[in-house]
């Protein structure tokens, strides 16, 4: 294959995998706009259910809201009541785009914390294992500089090199 071939390769795999990257870009886009759209959905008929609810008996009577207490939903309803469902489903989306959203972070830290041990354990061999093969290396090299001239090494290798005597003008 010649040069010009491999560059047209090259141009045609580049054009490929943009055309990959736009089509998954637009997928991702109109999921979120149906992500959305469920998320509105879910909270405008959240939103008319809490208006129906401080309309009823329950929370328009008082004898009957005080007997039953903290089982009422009335102050739950008012507080739904304090957004609009955009807003609210607006607060959901960004939940999702959010890192930690809807307890990722949690989940991660549960998964990590309850295997630290092992994972501790296994960085620590890496890590041994890492310095005794540089240690070892450290020794290999120093053996082969014993048996070279000191003006066969490279520059950097000479300021290592052990002296036998120092010369005195």
């Amino acid at each position: 294959m010649s040069i010009k071939s491999l560059e047209i390769i090259l141009i045609m795999f580049k054009k490929v995998f943009l055309f990959l990257c736009a089509i998954a870009f637009i997928a991702w886009v109109l999921t979120q706009f149906r992500n959305m759209h469920f998320y509105y959905v879910k909270r405008a008929e959240e939103f008319t259910r809490a208006q129906l609810y401080l309309k009823s008996d329950v929370c328009t009577n008082g004898e009957l809201a005080r007997e039953l207490g903290d089982f009422s939903k009335c102050e739950e309803s008012k507080r739904i009541l304090t957004m609009s469902p955009w807003v609210s489903a607006w607060y959901d989306f960004l939940e999702d785009m959010y890192v930690c959203g809807h307890g990722r972070c949690d989940a991660v830290w549960d998964e990590v914390s309850g295997k630290l041990p092992y994972i501790i354990l296994f960085m620590g061999s890496i890590m041994c294992w890492v310095a005794y093969q540089s240690v070892q290396s450290q020794r290999i090299q120093n053996a082969a500089m014993m048996w070279q001239l000191p003006l066969a090494l490279n520059p950097r290798m000479q300021m290592n090199y052990p002296q036998i005597h120092q010369h005195e003008d």
